[in-house]
C-alpha cells in the first residue's frame, strides 16, 4: 500500500533559475570541450541521465527539456572535436586559430542559446505531449541503431588504419638523428652572452639536419632542416627534446618527410624541398581511423541510452497500470469507496483523503470487513492524471536518452565529416 501522491509537480524551482542553470551547465560543458570534447560529452551525457532520474516532485517536462538543452551542445562538441583533433604537423598554438574563435565567440552564444532553448523546449513539451512521446520513442530507437552502425563501422575501419594520435609512429623511418644532447658540443657565446654549442650538421637520408643545443641540459635543442640540396629553408628551425632521437619518417601518399621526436612533428619537407608547417588529419584521412577514445565514448553512450530506454519502458508500464486502475475515493474513516458499486475496501486510518487509483483489490472476505483491506494497492490521485504523469516521465527518460546519444555520438559525426570513420 502506498498513500503517497505521485501526480504532477506541486513545487519546482523558478523557471528563470532553471534557465540560468541550463545555460551555466552548457557553458561548463562547452569549456570542457575546449580542453577535451570527449570529457565534455561524458559530463553533459551524465547530466542528461541524471535529469531523467529526477524525482516526481518535478514536473515531467523539466528534466526532458533540461536534457535536450544539454544535447544542443552536441553541435559545439562536433566542431570542437574537429578543432581539437591533434594535427599531424603543427607549428604551435597561435592567437587567431579556430581554437580561440571556438572559445571566445562560442561561450556567450552558448549561454544565451541554452537559457532561451530550455524554457522554449519546456513549453513545447507541455503543449504537445503526444508529439514529444513519439519523438522520444522513435528518436531514441533510430539514433541508437545509427549509433550502433557507426561504432561497428568505425571499429572495423580502425582495426585496419592508424589512429590520428599514432599516425606518425606508423610511418616507416628512413633516417634517424641521434639525440641532440649526445652530439659533440663546442661551446661558444650566443647572442645574449650565454654559452651554447656550435651547430652540428647531420645527414639524415634525404635531409640535412642542423642541431644546436645550449651548453646546459635545461633547454631543448634548436633543429633546422633542409633538403640535401639548396639553402636552409626559411623558418625551418624548431625545438626538439635533447634526450630523444629525431626520426625522419616518410609518407608516400603525401610525398612528405616528417621530422619527428616523441611522436610529435613540428616540421615536414616535401619532395620539391618546400617546408610544410601544418598537416591536418583530414589531409591523410585515407590512412586514418577514428580515435579509440571516440569509439569508446560512443559505445558508452549507447549503454547509457539503453539505461534511459529501460527507465522509459518501466515508466510506460506504470502508466499502463494506471490506465487499467479502478477509480475510488479514500475517506477519513480509512475506507476506499470504489466506483461502479463495487464493495469498499478498508485500508486503515489515514489523514490523506481524496481520489485514489486502486491498482489491486483482492477478493473480499466479507462486505465491509477489515479483511477486505489486506493486499489493496493504491496511489493517491485520479487514475487518468497518474497515468499521464507516468507517461510524461517515460517520454522524459527517452528524450534524455536522445540527448545522451546526440552528445556521445557527436565526435563520431566529426570523424565522419573528416573522412576518418569509414
Amino acid at each position: 500500500m502506498n498513500a503517497a501522491a505521485t501526480g504532477p509537480a506541486s513545487k519546482a524551482l523558478p523557471l528563470v533559475g532553471l534557465s540560468l542553470l541550463a545555460g551555466t551547465v552548457a557553458v561548463l560543458g562547452f569549456g570542457l570541450s575546449f580542453a577535451s570534447p570527449v570529457t565534455s560529452a561524458v559530463f553533459l551525457g551524465l547530466i542528461a541521465l541524471v535529469a531523467a532520474l529526477l524525482p516526481s516532485k518535478w514536473d515531467r517536462e523539466t528534466p526532458a527539456s533540461f536534457a535536450l538543452t544539454m544535447a544542443s551542445a552536441a553541435g559545439w562538441i562536433l566542431v570542437a572535436s574537429g578543432e581539437k583533433l591533434d594535427p599531424i604537423v603543427s607549428s604551435g598554438f597561435r592567437c587567431g586559430t579556430g581554437d580561440v574563435a571556438l572559445l571566445f565567440l562560442g561561450v556567450p552564444f552558448v549561454f544565451v542559446a541554452a537559457s532561451t532553448v530550455f524554457p522554449l523546449l519546456r513549453k513545447i513539451l507541455q503543449s504537445l505531449p503526444r508529439a514529444a512521446g513519439l519523438l522520444g520513442r522513435w528518436g531514441l530507437g533510430l539514433l541508437w541503431l545509427a549509433g550502433v552502425a557507426m561504432v561497428i563501422a568505425g571499429a572495423r575501419h580502425r582495426v585496419a588504419h592508424a589512429a590520428p594520435e599514432s599516425f606518425l609512429e606508423s610511418l616507416p623511418i628512413v633516417a634517424e638523428v641521434p639525440s641532440p644532447g649526445s652530439l659533440p658540443c663546442k661551446i661558444t657565446k650566443g647572442p645574449a652572452g650565454h654559452d651554447q654549442c656550435l651547430p652540428v650538421s647531420v645527414e639524415a637520408g634525404p635531409l640535412q639536419v642542423s642541431v644546436q643545443c645550449g651548453a646546459t641540459d635545461r633547454y631543448d635543442c634548436l633543429v633546422e632542416v633542409k633538403p640535401d640540396y639548396g639553402d636552409p629553408l626559411t623558418g625551418s628551425d624548431a625545438y626538439f627534446a635533447r634526450d630523444e632521437p629525431i626520426h625522419i619518417r616518410r609518407d608516400e601518399h603525401l610525398k612528405l618527410y616528417f621530422v619527428e621526436s616523441r611522436g610529435v612533428s613540428r616540421r615536414a619537407v616535401s619532395d620539391d624541398g618546400k617546408l610544410v608547417f601544418y598537416v591536418s588529419p583530414g589531409d591523410v584521412a585515407d590512412e586514418l581511423g577514428a580515435p579509440t577514445s571516440w569509439l569508446e565514448l560512443a559505445a558508452g553512450g549507447l549503454a547509457l541510452a539503453l539505461v534511459a530506454a529501460a527507465l522509459g519502458f518501466w515508466r510506460e508500464r506504470r502508466a499502463q497500470a494506471f490506465d487499467d486502475a479502478r477509480s475510488g475515493q479514500l475517506l477519513s474513516t480509512g475506507w476506499i469507496e470504489l466506483a461502479a458499486g463495487a464493495p469498499p475496501a478498508f485500508v486503515g486510518a489515514t489523514s490523506a483523503v481524496g481520489p485514489v487509483a486502486v491498482l489491486r483489490v483482492p477478493l473480499p472476505a466479507g462486505y465491509r470487513s477489515a479483511e477486505t483491506g489486506k493486499g489493496v494497492r493504491f496511489e493517491m490521485g485520479a487514475p487518468s492524471e497518474l497515468a499521464s504523469s507516468w507517461r510524461r516521465g517515460a517520454t522524459s527518460a527517452r528524450l534524455a536518452g536522445v540527448a545522451i546519444l546526440l552528445l556521445t555520438l557527436a565526435p563520431l559525426v566529426a570523424a565522419l565529416r573528416l573522412g576518418i570513420l569509414v
